[in-house]
Protein backbone atom coordinates (compact mmCIF):
# COMPACT_ATOMS: atom_id res chain seq x y z
CA UNK A 1 0.00 0.00 0.00
CA UNK A 2 1.44 3.39 -0.98
CA UNK A 3 1.68 6.43 1.24
CA UNK A 4 -1.09 8.13 -0.68
CA UNK A 5 -3.43 5.19 -0.11
CA UNK A 6 -2.63 5.05 3.59
CA UNK A 7 -3.28 8.75 3.95
CA UNK A 8 -6.84 8.13 2.82
CA UNK A 9 -7.52 5.03 4.89
CA UNK A 10 -5.50 5.19 8.09
CA UNK A 11 -6.77 7.89 10.43
CA UNK A 12 -5.75 8.00 14.06
CA UNK A 13 -6.63 10.70 16.56
CA UNK A 14 -5.75 11.41 20.13
CA UNK A 15 -7.63 14.67 20.46
CA UNK A 16 -9.51 15.46 23.61
CA UNK A 17 -13.05 14.42 22.75
CA UNK A 18 -14.27 16.76 25.48
CA UNK A 19 -13.42 19.64 23.14
CA UNK A 20 -15.98 19.91 20.37
CA UNK A 21 -13.85 22.50 18.60
CA UNK A 22 -10.88 20.16 18.31
CA UNK A 23 -13.16 17.33 17.22
CA UNK A 24 -14.62 19.54 14.50
CA UNK A 25 -11.12 20.50 13.31
CA UNK A 26 -10.14 16.86 13.18
CA UNK A 27 -13.18 15.93 11.11
CA UNK A 28 -12.42 18.69 8.60
CA UNK A 29 -8.80 17.55 8.31
CA UNK A 30 -9.91 14.05 7.38
CA UNK A 31 -11.45 15.43 4.19
CA UNK A 32 -8.25 17.08 2.95
CA UNK A 33 -5.81 15.50 0.48
CA UNK A 34 -2.97 15.36 3.00
CA UNK A 35 -0.68 12.50 3.87
CA UNK A 36 -0.70 13.41 7.56
CA UNK A 37 -1.42 16.15 10.07
CA UNK A 38 0.07 16.07 13.56
CA UNK A 39 -0.58 18.60 16.33
CA UNK A 40 1.37 18.59 19.59
CA UNK A 41 0.21 20.81 22.44
CA UNK A 42 1.79 21.05 25.89
CA UNK A 43 3.83 17.92 25.28
CA UNK A 44 1.02 15.66 24.07
CA UNK A 45 -0.58 14.78 20.76
CA UNK A 46 -4.03 16.33 20.42
CA UNK A 47 -4.64 15.61 16.71
CA UNK A 48 -3.19 12.87 14.53
CA UNK A 49 -4.64 12.30 11.07
CA UNK A 50 -3.25 10.11 8.28
CA UNK A 51 0.00 8.17 8.03
CA UNK A 52 2.43 10.13 10.19
CA UNK A 53 5.21 7.60 9.44
CA UNK A 54 5.22 8.11 5.67
CA UNK A 55 8.20 10.13 4.32
CA UNK A 56 7.21 12.61 1.60
CA UNK A 57 9.12 15.14 -0.46
CA UNK A 58 8.98 18.23 1.75
CA UNK A 59 10.22 20.65 -0.94
CA UNK A 60 11.18 24.06 0.48
CA UNK A 61 10.84 23.00 4.09
CA UNK A 62 14.43 21.89 3.54
CA UNK A 63 15.50 25.52 3.82
CA UNK A 64 14.61 25.66 7.51
CA UNK A 65 16.60 22.44 8.03
CA UNK A 66 19.59 24.13 6.41
CA UNK A 67 19.08 27.05 8.79
CA UNK A 68 19.18 24.64 11.75
CA UNK A 69 22.41 23.03 10.50
CA UNK A 70 23.99 26.46 10.03
CA UNK A 71 22.92 27.30 13.56
CA UNK A 72 24.69 24.27 14.97
CA UNK A 73 27.84 25.11 13.02
CA UNK A 74 27.57 28.74 14.17
CA UNK A 75 27.20 27.58 17.78
CA UNK A 76 30.41 25.56 17.37
CA UNK A 77 32.24 28.59 16.00
CA UNK A 78 32.73 27.00 12.58
CA UNK A 79 30.84 29.49 10.42
CA UNK A 80 31.28 33.25 10.09
CA UNK A 81 28.00 34.83 9.02
CA UNK A 82 29.92 37.84 7.69
CA UNK A 83 32.02 35.75 5.30
CA UNK A 84 31.42 36.86 1.71
CA UNK A 85 30.83 34.82 -1.42
CA UNK A 86 34.13 36.06 -2.77
CA UNK A 87 36.01 34.93 0.32
CA UNK A 88 34.33 31.51 0.14
CA UNK A 89 35.15 31.01 -3.56
CA UNK A 90 31.53 31.04 -4.74
CA UNK A 91 30.97 31.80 -8.41
CA UNK A 92 28.58 30.76 -11.16
CA UNK A 93 27.88 30.99 -14.89
CA UNK A 94 27.66 33.81 -15.85
CA UNK A 95 30.39 34.89 -13.44
CA UNK A 96 29.39 36.91 -10.40
CA UNK A 97 30.24 40.60 -10.28
CA UNK A 98 32.37 42.05 -7.50
CA UNK A 99 29.26 43.53 -5.93
CA UNK A 100 27.47 40.15 -6.00
CA UNK A 101 30.51 38.50 -4.45
CA UNK A 102 30.23 40.90 -1.51
CA UNK A 103 27.02 39.16 -0.36
CA UNK A 104 27.51 37.46 3.01
CA UNK A 105 26.36 34.13 4.44
CA UNK A 106 23.86 36.09 6.53
CA UNK A 107 22.50 37.75 3.39
CA UNK A 108 21.83 34.32 1.88
CA UNK A 109 20.16 32.99 5.04
CA UNK A 110 17.83 35.98 4.96
CA UNK A 111 17.20 35.69 1.17
CA UNK A 112 18.84 39.07 0.57
CA UNK A 113 21.86 38.14 -1.57
CA UNK A 114 21.10 40.47 -4.46
CA UNK A 115 22.23 37.73 -6.88
CA UNK A 116 19.61 37.35 -9.62
CA UNK A 117 21.15 35.37 -12.45
CA UNK A 118 19.14 35.02 -15.66
CA UNK A 119 17.67 31.64 -16.60
CA UNK A 120 18.29 30.19 -20.06
CA UNK A 121 14.61 30.54 -20.92
CA UNK A 122 14.38 34.05 -19.53
CA UNK A 123 11.62 33.19 -17.02
CA UNK A 124 12.19 34.97 -13.69
CA UNK A 125 8.83 34.56 -11.88
CA UNK A 126 8.99 38.08 -10.52
CA UNK A 127 12.67 38.08 -9.55
CA UNK A 128 14.37 41.46 -9.95
CA UNK A 129 16.70 42.17 -12.83
CA UNK A 130 20.37 41.46 -12.28
CA UNK A 131 22.22 44.21 -10.42
CA UNK A 132 19.03 46.02 -9.40
CA UNK A 133 19.60 45.60 -5.63
CA UNK A 134 22.91 45.51 -3.74
CA UNK A 135 23.44 42.56 -1.38
CA UNK A 136 21.65 42.84 1.94
CA UNK A 137 19.15 45.48 0.83
CA UNK A 138 16.21 43.60 -0.69
CA UNK A 139 14.29 40.41 0.13
CA UNK A 140 13.62 37.97 -2.70
CA UNK A 141 12.64 34.31 -2.35
CA UNK A 142 15.51 33.09 -4.48
CA UNK A 143 16.51 29.42 -4.75
CA UNK A 144 20.01 30.49 -5.74
CA UNK A 145 20.57 31.72 -2.19
CA UNK A 146 19.27 28.53 -0.57
CA UNK A 147 21.11 26.12 -2.87
CA UNK A 148 24.39 27.99 -2.48
CA UNK A 149 23.97 27.84 1.31
CA UNK A 150 24.09 24.04 1.09
CA UNK A 151 27.30 24.21 -0.91
CA UNK A 152 28.85 26.70 1.51
CA UNK A 153 27.97 24.45 4.43
CA UNK A 154 29.66 21.47 2.80
CA UNK A 155 32.76 23.51 1.89
CA UNK A 156 33.22 24.81 5.42
CA UNK A 157 32.19 21.76 7.44
CA UNK A 158 33.75 19.20 5.10
CA UNK A 159 30.90 16.70 4.95
CA UNK A 160 27.64 16.18 3.13
CA UNK A 161 24.67 18.23 4.28
CA UNK A 162 22.67 15.01 4.47
CA UNK A 163 25.29 13.25 6.60
CA UNK A 164 25.31 16.27 8.89
CA UNK A 165 21.53 16.09 9.19
CA UNK A 166 21.77 12.38 9.98
CA UNK A 167 24.36 12.80 12.74
CA UNK A 168 23.49 16.22 14.16
CA UNK A 169 19.69 16.25 14.01
CA UNK A 170 18.04 12.98 12.97
CA UNK A 171 19.87 10.73 15.43
CA UNK A 172 19.91 13.12 18.42
CA UNK A 173 16.16 13.76 17.97
CA UNK A 174 15.41 10.03 17.59
CA UNK A 175 13.84 10.31 14.15
CA UNK A 176 12.53 6.89 13.18
CA UNK A 177 11.44 7.11 9.52
CA UNK A 178 14.35 9.02 7.95
CA UNK A 179 16.88 6.97 5.98
CA UNK A 180 19.81 8.93 4.59
CA UNK A 181 20.24 6.42 1.73
CA UNK A 182 16.61 6.52 0.62
CA UNK A 183 15.33 9.96 1.56
CA UNK A 184 18.08 12.34 0.44
CA UNK A 185 19.24 13.41 -3.01
CA UNK A 186 21.09 16.16 -4.85
CA UNK A 187 19.04 17.57 -7.73
CA UNK A 188 20.99 19.64 -10.23
CA UNK A 189 18.62 21.77 -12.25
CA UNK A 190 17.81 25.33 -13.16
CA UNK A 191 14.43 26.54 -11.93
CA UNK A 192 12.20 29.57 -12.23
CA UNK A 193 12.89 30.52 -8.60
CA UNK A 194 16.54 31.22 -9.40
CA UNK A 195 18.30 27.89 -8.95
CA UNK A 196 21.18 27.20 -11.36
CA UNK A 197 22.87 24.02 -12.56
CA UNK A 198 26.04 24.55 -10.54
CA UNK A 199 24.45 24.36 -7.07
CA UNK A 200 22.03 21.54 -6.29
CA UNK A 201 18.67 21.51 -4.62
CA UNK A 202 19.10 19.45 -1.42
CA UNK A 203 16.02 17.23 -1.51
CA UNK A 204 14.61 15.72 1.69
CA UNK A 205 11.82 13.19 2.22
CA UNK A 206 10.56 13.24 5.81
CA UNK A 207 7.54 11.97 7.72
CA UNK A 208 5.18 14.12 9.77
CA UNK A 209 6.35 12.63 13.05
CA UNK A 210 10.02 13.17 12.23
CA UNK A 211 9.46 16.77 11.14
CA UNK A 212 7.49 17.41 14.32
CA UNK A 213 10.56 16.46 16.35
CA UNK A 214 12.48 19.33 14.73
CA UNK A 215 9.61 21.66 15.62
CA UNK A 216 9.64 20.41 19.19
CA UNK A 217 13.38 21.09 19.42
CA UNK A 218 12.72 24.71 18.47
CA UNK A 219 9.78 24.94 20.86
CA UNK A 220 12.07 23.64 23.63
CA UNK A 221 14.60 26.41 22.90
CA UNK A 222 17.07 23.87 21.56
CA UNK A 223 16.99 21.48 24.52
CA UNK A 224 16.51 17.74 23.90
CA UNK A 225 16.84 15.05 26.56
CA UNK A 226 18.84 17.39 28.79
CA UNK A 227 21.22 18.16 25.94
CA UNK A 228 21.51 21.33 23.82
CA UNK A 229 21.75 20.42 20.10
CA UNK A 230 20.91 24.02 19.16
CA UNK A 231 21.37 27.21 21.15
CA UNK A 232 18.41 29.39 22.17
CA UNK A 233 20.40 32.34 20.87
CA UNK A 234 20.39 30.91 17.34
CA UNK A 235 16.72 29.98 17.52
CA UNK A 236 15.81 33.50 18.58
CA UNK A 237 18.06 35.09 15.96
CA UNK A 238 17.01 32.88 13.05
CA UNK A 239 13.27 33.09 13.71
CA UNK A 240 13.16 36.85 14.26
CA UNK A 241 11.75 38.88 11.36
CA UNK A 242 14.45 40.33 9.12
CA UNK A 243 12.42 41.36 6.08
CA UNK A 244 8.87 42.21 5.12
CA UNK A 245 7.86 39.83 2.32
CA UNK A 246 5.67 40.33 -0.72
CA UNK A 247 2.81 38.46 0.99
CA UNK A 248 -0.01 40.03 2.93
CA UNK A 249 0.18 40.20 6.72
CA UNK A 250 -0.14 36.78 8.29
CA UNK A 251 1.77 33.52 8.34
CA UNK A 252 4.08 34.51 5.46
CA UNK A 253 4.28 38.22 6.25
CA UNK A 254 7.94 38.40 7.27
CA UNK A 255 11.08 36.29 6.85
CA UNK A 256 14.01 35.38 9.10
CA UNK A 257 16.89 33.02 8.38
CA UNK A 258 15.10 30.54 6.08
CA UNK A 259 12.00 30.62 8.32
CA UNK A 260 8.68 32.29 7.50
CA UNK A 261 7.79 34.48 10.48
CA UNK A 262 4.21 35.59 11.13
CA UNK A 263 3.89 39.33 10.81
CA UNK A 264 4.06 42.20 10.71
CA UNK A 265 3.36 41.97 14.42
CA UNK A 266 1.00 44.93 14.60
CA UNK A 267 -1.24 43.56 11.84
CA UNK A 268 -1.80 40.02 13.12
CA UNK A 269 -4.65 40.62 15.57
CA UNK A 270 -7.20 41.24 12.84
CA UNK A 271 -6.20 38.01 11.10
CA UNK A 272 -6.29 35.83 14.20
CA UNK A 273 -2.70 34.62 13.70
CA UNK A 274 -0.70 34.11 16.89
CA UNK A 275 2.18 36.55 17.22
CA UNK A 276 5.62 34.97 17.55
CA UNK A 277 4.91 31.87 15.48
CA UNK A 278 7.15 30.81 12.60
CA UNK A 279 7.00 28.18 9.89
CA UNK A 280 8.86 25.99 7.44
CA UNK A 281 6.75 25.82 4.28
CA UNK A 282 7.12 23.66 1.18
CA UNK A 283 5.26 23.41 -2.10
CA UNK A 284 2.19 21.23 -2.31
CA UNK A 285 0.78 21.37 1.21
CA UNK A 286 3.83 20.87 3.44
CA UNK A 287 4.04 22.86 6.66
CA UNK A 288 5.68 22.98 10.06
CA UNK A 289 4.69 25.75 12.48
CA UNK A 290 6.02 26.44 15.95
CA UNK A 291 3.73 28.54 18.17
CA UNK A 292 5.60 29.28 21.43
CA UNK A 293 2.77 31.24 23.06
CA UNK A 294 0.48 28.21 22.76
CA UNK A 295 3.18 25.60 23.48
CA UNK A 296 2.21 24.01 20.17
CA UNK A 297 3.79 22.44 17.09
CA UNK A 298 1.67 21.84 13.99
CA UNK A 299 2.80 19.67 11.07
CA UNK A 300 1.04 18.90 7.79
CA UNK A 301 2.67 16.93 4.98
CA UNK A 302 1.34 16.07 1.54
CA UNK A 303 2.66 13.77 -1.15
CA UNK A 304 3.18 16.08 -4.12
CA UNK A 305 1.70 13.48 -6.49
CA UNK A 306 -1.56 13.80 -4.56
CA UNK A 307 -1.42 17.58 -4.78
CA UNK A 308 -0.78 17.64 -8.52
CA UNK A 309 -3.48 15.04 -9.15
CA UNK A 310 -6.13 17.35 -7.75
CA UNK A 311 -6.69 19.26 -10.97
CA UNK A 312 -10.47 19.20 -11.03
CA UNK A 313 -12.45 21.86 -9.21
CA UNK A 314 -13.79 19.32 -6.73
CA UNK A 315 -10.31 18.01 -5.88
CA UNK A 316 -8.88 21.52 -5.66
CA UNK A 317 -11.19 22.18 -2.73
CA UNK A 318 -9.39 19.44 -0.81
CA UNK A 319 -5.88 20.85 -1.18
CA UNK A 320 -4.07 22.18 1.90
CA UNK A 321 -3.18 25.62 0.56
CA UNK A 322 -1.35 28.33 2.46
CA UNK A 323 -4.67 30.04 3.12
CA UNK A 324 -6.37 26.91 4.44
CA UNK A 325 -3.40 26.05 6.59
CA UNK A 326 -3.45 29.52 8.13
CA UNK A 327 -7.16 29.04 8.82
CA UNK A 328 -6.29 25.76 10.56
CA UNK A 329 -3.83 27.57 12.83
CA UNK A 330 -6.37 30.27 13.64
CA UNK A 331 -8.98 27.62 14.50
CA UNK A 332 -6.52 25.69 16.67
CA UNK A 333 -5.59 28.85 18.56
CA UNK A 334 -9.28 29.62 19.15
CA UNK A 335 -9.97 26.06 20.32
CA UNK A 336 -7.11 26.18 22.83
CA UNK A 337 -7.70 29.67 24.15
Amino acid sequence: MTCVERSQTVVRSRSDKGSSDLADIEQRLRRFDVTAVLVHHAGRTIIEVGDVSCPVHIHSMRKSIISALFGQAYDRGEIDLNATLGELGIDDTPRLTDEEKSATVEDLLAARSGVYLPNDDGVTLGRPSRGSHPPGTFWCYNNWDFNVLGNIYERIIGRSLFVAFEHDLARPLDMVDWDVYQHASYQYRADILGGTLRYPNYTFHLSARDITLLGQLYLNNGIWNRRQPLSPEWIARSTAPVSRTEHQAGLLGTYGYCWWVAGPSGELIDRGVTDGCYSAIGFGGNFLTIIPDLDMVVTAVTDTATWLAGSSASRAELKMTNERYQELLVDLAAALS
